[in-house]
């Protein structure tokens, strides 16, 4: 798509994986908004191969530009906005299961 070809193509500055991840947690959101929840899941997973690249050195990317609390929350928030209470609750319990500390905002959009 071309939102994700955008994000692809992050303009280069001193902390390129910054931007990359606020460019998908960006179009997470939009997709989400739209009850995208499918194309919400499939940028957050382009974010996670993204890192995954990066931490084998595969990239050009500094490493830790995976997923954070805000790539969770906008995907939380996105299966909400779409009624898919489970598949929210399922990725709440995984970010928890991964190490990242839920905010306010994440257990909102988990508990609507």
């Amino acid at each position: 798509s071309s939102l994700l070809t955008a994000v692809t193509c992050a303009p280069q500055v001193a902390c390129p994986e910054l931007v990359n991840r606020i460019h998908y947690n960006n179009v997470i959101g939009i997709m989400g908004r739209h009850k995208q929840y499918g194309a919400a899941l499939q940028v957050f997973e382009e974010l996670r191969a993204q890192s995954d690249g990066d931490r084998r050195g595969d990239r050009g990317d500094a490493v830790g530009s995976g997923p954070d609390v805000v790539s969770y929350t906008a995907v939380v928030t996105a299966c909400a906005h779409a009624g898919r209470w489970r598949v929210a609750a399922s990725w709440f319990r995984r970010m928890e299961a991964e190490g990242i500390q839920p905010n306010r905002w994440v257990r909102v959009s988990a508990l609507r």
